[in-house]
C-alpha cells in the first residue's frame, strides 16, 4: 500500500513537468491538440511507472477419463439341443435278497439227495413261497421228454432249483433274524424271504453244480427200520445252518440238478432218478461260476396274493 502511494506522488510530479513543458510549447499551438497530447503523456508515464499486475493462472484441473462402457458379451448359440438326462423308468421287479457277507459256509456232507420238480403235485401245486409256482415257472418242470437240462419249453426261471427243509415264513418259520444273512431294514414279515432264491453249491464225485433256493423240503418221520411214517415240519434251521443232523432227505433237486449230478436213471418210470449222496453248501452269488445254472436266473419274490 505504501509503495503504491509513493508511486502515485513521482506520476503526479513528472505530470505536472510534462504540463509545464507542454504549456510552454502550447504557446505556439492550438489547445485541443495540446490537450490531447498532455493525456496521453501523462497515460505513457504512468503506465511506465505502475507496476505490472501479475496474471495468476489457475491450475486446470485434470478431468478423469471416461469410464468404458462395457457390452454384454453376448453368449454363444448352441448348434445343437443338449440332450437331457435319461429317465430311468420304475421297475414292478423287486429286488434280491442281500449278498451273504464273506463268510465260509459250511459243507453238509453225505446228505441223501431226491428229485422233486414244479408242477409234481398236479395244477395246483405251490412251493414254501409261491402259490403261483407253474404259472411263474412257464409250465410243469417234468422229468420226462426232456432236451439236456431244459423240458419241453423254456422255462421263465432257472431250471436248476433245490428244496431245504426251511422256511422263514408262515407258521413253520422260525429263527428270521438268526439267519446270517438277515436284514432288519428288508423284513417284511411274511411278505419277504430272506432265503429264497439264494446260491448253493452241490458235489457229488468229480461233479460240481449250483442252483438257487426255491421250496421248503417236508422231511420224512421215518420208525426204527427206516421206514416213513408221516411227515414232519419244515423248519430244521440248526441242521441247515449249523452242524445238526440232517433230514431224510436232507435236500431235494430238480431234474436239471439231478442230470447235473450224475442222478438221472431211465428205468425209473415214475421220477426218471436215482436217489443219491451229495455234499452241499450256501455260497454268495458272486461265487457262482458261469454255466447252465446262470442262463437264467430266478428272481421272482414271495408270491401268495391272490392264491385259489
Amino acid at each position: 500500500m505504501k509503495n503504491t502511494s509513493k508511486v502515485l506522488i513521482i506520476a503526479a510530479i513528472v505530470a505536472i513537468c510534462i504540463a509545464a513543458t507542454v504549456a510552454a510549447e502550447a504557446a505556439n499551438k492550438p489547445a485541443a491538440k495540446t490537450t490531447k497530447n498532455i493525456k496521453s503523456s501523462v497515460v505513457q508515464v504512468v503506465k511506465k511507472i505502475l507496476p505490472k499486475k501479475k496474471v495468476i493462472s489457475q491450475p486446470v484441473k485434470k478431468q478423469p477419463a471416461p469410464k468404458p462402457i462395457l457390452k454384454p458379451i453376448p453368449k454363444p448359440t448352441p448348434t445343437t439341443t443338449p440332450t437331457p438326462p435319461p429317465t430311468i423308468p420304475p421297475t414292478s421287479t423287486p429286488p434280491a435278497p442281500t449278498t451273504p457277507s464273506a463268510t465260509n459256509y459250511p459243507w453238509h456232507d453225505n446228505i441223501l439227495a431226491t428229485q422233486f420238480y414244479i408242477g409234481e403235485t398236479g395244477p395246483d401245486n405251490t412251493t414254501a413261497w409261491d402259490c403261483h409256482a407253474i404259472e411263474h415257472f412257464g409250465g410243469t418242470d417234468s422229468p420226462f421228454g426232456r432236451s439236456g437240462y431244459l423240458p419241453t419249453f423254456t422255462p421263465k426261471e432257472n431250471p436248476f432249483y433245490l428244496a431245504l427243509p426251511y422256511t422263514d415264513i408262515g407258521d413253520a418259520g422260525s429263527h428270521k433274524t438268526d439267519i446270517p444273512w438277515y436284514n432288519a431294514a428288508l423284513d417284511k414279515g411274511d411278505g419277504y424271504s430272506f432265503v429264497k432264491n439264494r446260491w448253493i453249491e452241490m458235489k457229488r464225485g468229480d461233479k460240481v453244480c449250483y442252483g438257487q433256493w426255491e421250496d421248503s423240503l417236508t422231511p420224512d418221520i421215518l420208525d426204527a427200520n427206516g421206514k416213513r411214517t408221516g411227515y414232519g415240519q419244515p423248519n430244521h434251521f440248526d441242521y441247515v445252518f449249523g452242524n445238526a443232523a440232517p433230514t431224510h432227505p436232507g435236500i431235494d433237486v430238480s431234474p436239471a440238478l439231478s442230470t447235473c449230478l450224475g442222478m438221472y436213471d431211465a428205468s425209473d418210470k415214475v421220477y426218471a432218478h436215482s436217489d443219491a449222496e451229495i455234499s452241499w453248501k450256501f455260497v454268495n452269488e458272486n461265487e457262482v461260476p458261469s454255466g447252465a445254472w446262470k442262463n437264467i436266473i430266478t428272481a421272482t419274490p414271495v408270491s401268495w396274493n391272490n392264491c385259489k
